[in-house]
């Protein structure tokens, strides 16, 4: 964990956290164009940028929710590019917008972690993702922690804001298999979707979470060096 991440005083911290995360790569010199602007590099997996679509679970002051994400793994402080974010909740999308700043809308979102696991998402009267597991899948568990930088649409000139988060629970890891599993992308679900299909979004692995923790700290400018 970095000094800034164990410093970070938490704005929220939800508990228990259900998830479903799709870890996965597209091609690398897309994202390098897509977040040179942001002054941020996409972080490598096989030549290949790293993603993660996730999709989660849980209650804020009692008010359940689910949420949906998009974000590219980066060098810089190995951390994250929130691309883009859904909220089941239009109370909680617009709560985010306007006191944390970050890019949230609002869609019909599903999920399932347990296996065969399976996440949907549909900002509008249409699907824009599906994946679902097939039968038999099997997988080994592993405890894993994320504590680091959340970098957020600036504005195009390497200029913009972020927020520290602290991601942790026991997750159960399956291998994707075409063979057994399915995922759909429609591009004319978004700019979002669209980028996941032009840049050829390939899953890796499943990551089953059913009790994880979330933190964050608030929203603040980047810090430019």
């Amino acid at each position: 964990m970095s000094a800034a991440a164990s410093a970070a005083p938490w704005a929220a911290v939800i508990a228990p956290v259900r998830e479903v995360i799709l870890a996965g790569t597209a091609d690398l010199a897309y994202w390098r164009e897509q977040l040179w602007p942001e002054g941020l590099r996409p972080a490598e997996a096989e030549g290949r940028a790293a993603l993660l679509v996730t999709a989660m679970s849980a209650k804020f002051n009692g008010l359940p929710f689910r949420e949906w994400t998009v974000a590219v793994q980066v060098v810089e402080g190995d951390g994250a590019f929130l691309v883009q974010a859904f909220n089941s909740s239009r109370l909680l999308g617009w709560a985010e917008r306007r006191l944390f700043r970050t890019p949230y809308s609002h869609a019909a979102i599903e999920l399932g972690e347990r296996a065969p696991a399976h996440l949907r998402v549909a900002p509008g009267a249409t699907t824009a993702l599906a994946a679902r597991m097939g039968p038999g899948a099997a997988g080994e568990q592993r405890h894993e922690i994320f504590a680091g930088p959340i970098y957020l649409p600036g504005d195009g000139r390497g200029r913009g804001e972020m927020f520290t988060a602290r991601l942790e629970g026991t997750a159960t890891i399956i291998p994707f298999d075409p063979a057994r599993d399915m995922l759909t992308i429609d591009p004319a679900g978004g700019a979002v979707f669209s980028h996941l299909a032009a840049s050829g979004f390939r899953v890796r692995e499943w990551r089953l979470r059913d009790a994880a923790t979330h933190a964050r700290s608030r929203t603040a400018a980047r810090d430019r060096g």
